[in-house]
């Protein structure tokens, strides 16, 4: 089923997505891991005398995370973005408890690099929540809540949020790919699909940005083209190590503000 389907131009073409159900492929640890999936392709011109939708490759993966879903797009500033649905369907979060499940994403400004649909936080929202900046070089950072995170990355490297029971969740880059993993999280997430997500790595040297709060994170890597959007239960994080030293930016996250 073919769920909250999303049409809308982006720049010289159209951008049409969808909230796929039941659509698997078990045979590749890349693609269609959920009970529901987003996808997304372009289209040069629609044929609507013969209702052909003529998409110009096969559907892409949109995010490679455990709770992207439903995302719709509006326009901000002459630029077209996009807010989805942080949070799965048939699925029982450990804040079910509090009569708290979902939440929504950052918004995100989307372009076009060749076949690959480009989401980058919405220059607009980061001015409004992103302050106090440090540029730091280190392996450690201490936070509490929330935090904002960008650094460049030319090799492999494995980040941790961690918290004083050595509960954590992982972000590993190899040569190859890259991997989120929230299988050693302090709570579980009851639903047939909690496995590590993994995404084939398009650059070696890209930038990497990551927005973290209490239990959700979205990572945006390979210059971003390549998503990770997530919630994680790891009680009480305090630190985020890397396995080694690195340049990076740190910032906190502040309530929004009207803009």
């Amino acid at each position: 089923m073919w769920e909250c389907p999303n049409l809308d131009k982006l720049e010289n073409k159209y951008l049409f997505i969808i909230s796929s159900e039941g659509w698997f492929n078990e045979k590749d640890k890349y693609e269609l891991n959920n009970s529901r999936n987003v996808v997304y392709t372009s289209i040069e011109k629609l044929d609507f005398e013969n209702k052909t939708i003529n998409e110009d490759y096969k559907m892409k993966t949109m995010d490679f995370g455990h709770d992207f879903y439903a995302p719709q797009t509006f326009v901000v500033n002459n630029k077209l973005a996009l807010i989805a649905w942080l949070g799965a369907v048939d699925v029982q979060y450990p804040t079910d408890r509090y009569s708290w499940h979902s939440i929504l994403t950052i918004p995100r400004e989307l372009s076009w690099n060749n076949e690959v649909l480009v989401q980058k936080p919405l220059k607009e929202f980061c001015d409004n929540v992103i302050y106090n900046t440090q540029k730091l070089k280190t392996n450690k950072v201490q936070a509490k809540f929330s935090k904002h995170l960008k650094f460049n990355l030319d090799s492999n490297s494995k980040m941790k949020i961690v918290n004083e029971e050595k509960e954590e969740i992982s972000l590993t880059f190899t040569e190859e790919e890259i991997c989120f993993d929230r299988t050693n999280q302090g709570e579980k997430v009851d639903w047939n699909y909690e496995t590590p997500r993994y995404a084939k790595r398009k650059l070696k040297n890209q930038i990497i940005e990551i927005f973290i709060d209490s239990s959700s994170i979205e990572i945006f890597a390979d210059d971003y083209s390549t998503i990770f959007t997530s919630r994680f239960f790891v009680k009480n994080w305090n630190e985020i190590n890397f396995d080694k030293e690195i340049e990076i930016e740190v910032s906190d996250i502040r309530e929004i503000k009207e803009f």
